[in-house]
């Protein structure tokens, strides 16, 4: 599972991370969609051989809803809707699946299972700000059950989060990191600080990781992380991030593991 997090989410960077959101789960416009080279592929098989809006699902912050429905009845409409069975049979094979795997969650995070976004058949899920207006500790039991979703059935699940709680974005097991339109680092949440040490920035011991992933690319807060005392501090721009990434262990593995896709 994988947190995306944007410097500052102003407006122009939260239509960045929901238009990045959307290709990914093929629901832009397919005629402003251009390939000048090359062949897109997914899992080995070419993109014209299958429906991708059928494998991936959007989900947006905003709720639309029947007023008029109760949350049973949206969910077996949904699943219905969707052609895969009722809620009871949907809830089956969830806990077939997790005794498969020796799975016990909390009794107040497996009822977060009956959610109309996971009862499809797509197993690629992409969630716009799924915290708003939500607490930090139901946010953390969302996320918790996306995160056993995840595991148990193999899916791919891409999160954009609003400043996530420690706890939180420990669930994660990648992270994608924004700014200005563009990827600073993308890979395991346990390297990424190892990848900023590298670069000269330190992030104290009482400080939460999302937080200093978004100031250490902000002019304004970057200053206070710097840790080589026997250099001269100058800002690190966003592209000099993204060129150090690039040449990094990091990156090359990441571009290594995407040439073998």
């Amino acid at each position: 599972m994988q947190a995306v997090l944007g410097l500052g989410f102003n407006r122009q960077q939260q239509t960045r991370i929901r238009t990045l959101l959307k290709a990914l789960a093929g629901k832009l416009n397919a005629t402003s969609l251009k390939v000048t080279a090359g062949q897109i592929d997914y899992n080995g098989v070419p993109l014209n051989d299958f429906v991708p809006e059928k494998t991936a699902a959007y989900i947006d912050q905003y709720d639309l809803h029947v007023p008029e429905m109760t949350v049973r009845e949206t969910i077996d409409f949904s699943a219905r809707f969707q052609g895969v069975g009722s809620r009871a049979e949907i809830m089956k094979e969830v806990i077939r699946r997790e005794k498969e795997a020796g799975i016990t969650p909390e009794p107040d995070v497996d009822t977060l299972y009956e959610g109309e976004m996971i009862v499809g058949p797509s197993k690629a899920l992409f969630m716009d700000e799924i915290s708003t207006g939500l607490d930090s500790s139901t946010t953390f039991q969302i996320v918790s059950c996306l995160q056993q979703l995840a595991h148990i059935s193999e899916s791919t699940i891409l999160v954009s989060l609003l400043q996530p709680a420690p706890e939180t974005y420990d669930l994660f097991d990648d992270i994608i990191l924004m700014a200005e339109g563009k990827i600073v680092y993308h890979g395991s949440k346990s390297y990424i600080m190892s990848f900023f040490d590298s670069c000269g920035f330190k992030c104290p011991d009482r400080k939460g990781a999302a937080d200093f992933l978004q100031e250490v690319l902000s002019e304004k807060d970057q200053r206070q992380y710097w840790s080589h005392v026997r250099a001269t501090y100058n800002f690190v721009t966003v592209d000099q991030f993204c060129d150090k990434f690039r040449v990094s262990q990091f990156g090359q593995n990441l571009a290594g593991e995407i040439s073998k896709a």
